[in-house]
């Protein structure tokens, strides 16, 4: 079953990455999150992805945080703090971003340190002592094309293509189990793939979808 995102933006220039929405996210009017939340509430009840009011708020970041990958296409890894003394540790932004490179060019992009945020909370939300698994992060043009022949509903200005956006899975934690807390963390877009066995999560406007 698919699920439409819901409080959208204009994403016109950034991609959704979501399954339904594909090139026109946009799929609904724009109404405001308590208008629209209201109205579904009841169909919203029963999906796991959907945080509840009375569930913690966003955990609060601390002044030092250190994250774990592996990135399946390359086999190489990376464990240590990406943020200390209030900035990013540029040794480690250098190894992240080669990590989280375009595996099908070796092309490098940005590096996005509210995705890094994003996967730290989610992370520590799960107790987890595991590393990221990367299976896609930084996508160039060139690649995001090539997906698009095989995946019909794959977004043409993807959230990967600006550096903002990782698939991601984790040994020991199920994907309704990630995008669950991201979901409660209320990261950005969160498409629960959990058929194929990854999450999809970005630091694009608010939104779920499962596919």
């Amino acid at each position: 079953m698919r699920f439409a995102c819901f409080d959208p933006a204009d994403t016109a220039d950034m991609g959704c990455d979501c399954s339904l929405c594909g090139d026109q996210p946009q799929v609904e009017p724009v109404v405001p999150r308590r208008t629209a939340l209201a109205g579904i509430g009841a169909a919203f009840a029963a999906l796991t992805l959907a945080p509840s009011a009375t569930e913690a708020a966003p955990m609060r970041l601390p002044a030092t945080r250190g994250l774990s990958f592996v990135n399946v296409n390359t086999g190489e890894s990376w464990n240590g703090v990406y943020w200390r003394d209030g900035k990013l540790d540029d040794a480690a932004g250098k190894a992240i971003a080669r990590i989280l490179r375009d595996h099908r060019t070796g092309a490098h992009a940005r590096l996005n340190v509210p995705l890094l945020d994003a996967l730290w909370r989610v992370g520590n939300r799960l107790d987890a002592d595991e590393p990221w698994r990367i299976l896609s992060a930084y996508r160039t043009a060139r690649s995001q094309n090539q997906i698009r022949r095989v995946e019909k509903t794959a977004a043409r200005r993807s959230m990967h293509m600006l550096g903002r956006a990782v698939d991601v899975t984790m040994l020991g934690r199920s994907p309704n189990a990630i995008a669950s807390v991201a979901g409660r963390e209320k990261i950005g877009g969160i498409g629960n793939y959990g058929k194929r066995g990854f999450v999809h999560l970005d630091t694009g406007p608010y939104r779920i979808w499962r596919r």
